[in-house]
């Protein structure tokens, strides 16, 4: 008897301790995905760190596709910009394809179709997700959960 309890305990704090090491590991590439938006260095740290990561969630999924869109945001080359492009959007789609309710997955699909060019074809989802971002704004303003990170990024870019 005192076996299975050592046994359900060291259970109960490994899944906790995992719990804990993936809620770091998200701080950690949401941190790096917002410092990575205007600066080369950041996005080359954030690629670097999702390159490390294992992608076995949609959600890491899409900080990976993330990575990739951001490296290519800051690239000069034309040739190695849509490499990483096509590589961000596959992965992102695949993640969405995942998990097709996650609405950070989503905001992450608004703004990269919002912000490239028509040239590249990828803006069939920006009307939809648009709605989708705008229902969960007003659902999370009627459960007063206006002041998480989230919702203030989306509100933010909504209204850009």
């Amino acid at each position: 008897m005192q076996s299975i309890l050592i046994i359900i305990i060291t259970l109960i704090l490994t899944f906790n301790m995992n719990n804990t090491d993936e809620i770091s590991a998200l701080q950690t590439m949401r941190t790096l995905c917002a410092a990575a938006q205007n600066d080369n260095g950041k996005a080359t740290e954030f690629y670097n760190y999702m390159d490390k990561t294992n992608c076995n969630t949609s959600i890491t999924k899409g900080y990976k596709a993330m990575s990739y869109i951001m490296v290519c945001k800051h690239s000069l080359n034309p040739f190695t910009k849509l490499s990483y492009f096509n590589k961000g959007k596959v992965l992102l789609e695949e993640a969405i394809q995942q998990e097709p309710n996650n609405i950070e997955l989503i905001f992450f699909r608004f703004i990269t179709q919002r912000k490239s060019p028509s040239m590249l074809n990828y803006n069939s989802n920006k009307v939809e997700d648009r709605q989708k971002l705008t229902a969960y704004l007003k659902q999370q303003e009627l459960l007063k959960n206006t002041e998480t990170h989230l919702y203030k990024t989306i509100l933010k870019h909504l209204n850009e």
